[in-house]
């Protein structure tokens, strides 16, 4: 009986354990993956329906597998990291809710700016930006990093590699950021291409690399 009681507690306290474990980056894309293939093939269905969905058959039951307290935290991560994982529910975020500064485009634009103006940039170290919501970022951009402060206190790091005066490529390596962390994991990258010059702000070209994503932004410097 006795025997029978401490395996039944291993068996507990194993079983408790792997509920109350945070789920890896591999098993969290490979749901956004499905997710993707969902809304792929529920794409004439409206908006609200497809949101539906994406949380009825996919969100909900991956997370009915955690304790109740990781839920909220695993249901952000979700959320945020399909945003970059899967160019789909981007794109339905988008039309929900339009962002103001930022444009999906379908290829990078012809660039306008001249080469002078491109090198100008790297003589710049303090620029900003506007996140989806409205929100302002500040960005300092050095020889090796681009590193965003937001207004909350947090900030997010990035080595940054140029390839050419016009074109450069970043990869993330850390952030206290709840959006930022789960946005990216390490050794994410992102490829901006200048597109253009005004008396104010840079418009600037991102591609999201691994994926589809490519948004046309505006970088405005001080």
């Amino acid at each position: 009986m006795n025997k029978l009681l401490s395996i039944t507690i291993i068996i507990l306290i194993f079983s408790s354990n792997l509920k109350a474990q945070l789920p890896t980056p591999s098993k969290k894309d490979s749901l956004i993956n499905e997710v993707c293939i969902s809304l792929k093939e529920n794409q004439l269905l409206a908006d609200t329906s497809q949101i539906f969905i994406v949380y009825k058959d996919f969100f909900r039951p991956f997370l009915s597998e955690y304790q109740e307290d990781k839920r909220e935290l695993i249901a952000k991560s979700l959320y945020y990291r399909a945003q970059r994982v899967c160019s789909e529910f981007k794109l339905l975020l988008d039309r929900l809710n339009p962002p103001n500064e930022y444009r999906s485009i379908k290829e990078i634009p012809k660039q306008i700016i001249k080469n002078k103006e491109c090198k100008s940039f790297k003589s710049i170290t303090n620029f900003y930006y506007k996140e989806h919501n409205g929100d302002t970022v500040n960005l300092n951009i050095s020889d090796k990093y681009w590193i965003d402060n937001f207004k909350n206190g947090t900030y997010s790091k990035l080595k940054i590699d140029w390839e050419g005066d016009c074109q450069f490529t970043i990869t993330f390596l850390e952030s206290n950021n709840e959006l930022r962390a789960n946005f990216s994991y390490p050794g994410d990258k992102y490829k901006y291409t200048m597109i253009n010059k005004t008396e104010n702000y840079f418009e600037v070209a991102i591609e999201v690399v691994g994926t589809e994503q490519m948004e046309l932004f505006k970088l405005y410097y001080k």
